[in-house]
């Protein structure tokens, strides 16, 4: 009898330390596949910054021959375009971790500044000299930019930069920290542009009006704004650092419907100043207009007042809307807001308020 009862507890044991071996190798597996996604992932988002980069170079090239109103408007358009799509794919990089606030603002700058001109293209007979020289300057500085991201794309390429460590900002592989702050350091001189846009120079100087009067705001009532934003508890957010500037903000993540999302709220008045997510919609399920209804529904939700759409434009299965102020039905285009609606599943999956937040106050019209 006690040999045979020796017997079943060691066969107990052997069999619970195989079981345990195997959910230790399944672990392993799945760690393994989850770091291959995540590498996949990231590695896809900096493919398509890459040559997000490069076609708006290209473009801009192409703005700096065109002479009638027609060609502007078309060429400027291609430039706003291609910069839309470089700034969704560096959304979808951790980029809370290195702080690209120049690529990232150069980028804005780029499609907004384009956009003005596109607009405007009729109502003038071609550049000013000031427009051909700002554009030709920018030009310049893209091409510079694409440069750098295109060899940092080879070095990832040939295995000298992991791109497991840009998603872990592993602290083992520090050149690739030295290369994107190699980057910033490097970035050319860029122009004062003063134009009528919320990334003009005489907007990025002034004082954000509508927080005058707000006081500063701790991390935890910054991340109960955010956690208050996006519908979710704030235990699921996670403190990722301040950004720096004439309006400094509070950097959040969290992982939503299998995706990560980022949202900064301004350290003055615990304001959502903008949300991303990098997940990439497979495809359109919901139609151009239902995805309005949603972002105006979303917006009403956030109580941001009266706003107007002001244009829309859709993007690899993204639909953004460009939102302005409307005070007794007078519309206030410095005060605007973009939203994203994911096309698959209506899902909010970006937000940006840097020129309400610089601009909105209760005007004496």
């Amino acid at each position: 009898m006690k040999r045979r009862f020796r017997v079943i507890i060691i066969s107990y044991i052997a069999a619970a330390f195989a079981v345990m071996g195997g959910f230790i190798l399944s672990a392993r597996q799945q760690a393994k596949t989850y770091k291959m996604q995540v590498n996949n992932s990231y590695r896809h988002a900096f493919s398509e910054l890459v040559t997000g980069v490069e076609e708006m170079t290209s473009a801009l090239e192409k703005s700096l021959y065109a002479t009638t109103p027609g060609m502007i408007s078309s060429v400027c358009t291609d430039v706003f375009g291609k910069a839309m799509s470089a700034q969704a794919a560096m959304g979808q990089l951790p980029f809370s971790e290195y702080e690209l606030e120049q690529t990232a603002g150069f980028i804005a700058k780029v499609g907004d500044y384009a956009y003005m001109l596109s607009k405007n293209a009729y109502s003038a007979n071609g550049y000013t000299d000031e427009q051909y020289s700002n554009l030709k300057a920018l030009s310049e500085s893209a091409s510079s930019l694409a440069k750098n991201l295109t060899s940092l794309m080879d070095d990832i390429d040939d295995g000298t930069i992991s791109i497991t460590a840009l998603a872990a900002a592993d602290k083992a592989t520090p050149v690739l920290g030295d290369s994107f702050k190699t980057i910033e350091s490097e970035f050319p001189e860029v122009p004062s542009l003063i134009y009528d846009g919320p990334f003009s120079e005489h907007v990025a100087q002034m004082e954000p009006a509508y927080l005058k009067d707000m006081a500063d705001a701790s991390q935890e009532e910054a991340q109960r704004s955010a956690a208050e934003f996006l519908s979710i508890d704030e235990e699921n957010l996670t403190f990722e650092g301040m950004r720096s500037g004439s309006l400094e903000a509070y950097m959040f993540s969290c992982r939503i419907n299998n995706g990560q999302k980022y949202v900064e709220v301004t350290k003055r008045g615990a304001v959502v100043l903008n949300m991303i997510s990098e997940r990439e919609p497979a495809q359109s399920n919901i139609g151009i207009n239902d995805a309005r209804k949603i972002a105006a529904r979303f917006l009403q939700s956030i109580d941001c007042g009266s706003m107007q759409e002001s244009y829309y434009m859709q993007q690899d299965n993204i639909l953004t809307i460009n939102y302005a102020y409307v005070q007794n039905d007078i519309v206030c285009y410095t005060d605007l807001i973009k939203v994203s609606v994911a096309l698959d599943n209506g899902e909010i999956v970006g937000y940006e308020a840097m020129g309400y937040i610089m601009s909105h106050t209760q005007r004496d019209i």
